[in-house]
């Protein structure tokens, strides 16, 4: 009798990891900084390997200044291997 062992890593046998957008939220409806500033936006997106997050960096809530330093909008893109996840 002969017996084979083959060996591979877990991830390779496993079902593809579902998307997590739902762990981000829903910026639509946000009232956002205020009069004058952009609103937030996130946009989150997966390929076959990666979670790709996109987002103009403002903030969801009113701005109050307490430094002479305004808001500014800053697009931030991130991407993190779903077998990470």
């Amino acid at each position: 009798m002969v017996a084979l062992f083959f060996f591979s890593d877990s991830a390779s046998w496993a079902a593809p990891k579902p998307c997590p957008t739902s762990a981000f939220p829903d910026l639509t409806n946000s009232a956002g900084a205020g009069a004058g500033y952009s609103k937030p936006t996130i946009s989150v997106t997966c390929t076959k390997t990666e979670l790709q997050v996109s987002s103009n960096g403002m903030i969801s809530f009113a701005f109050e200044q307490k430094t002479p330093i305004n808001l500014y909008e800053k697009i931030d893109e991130e991407a993190e291997p779903l077998e990470n996840l």
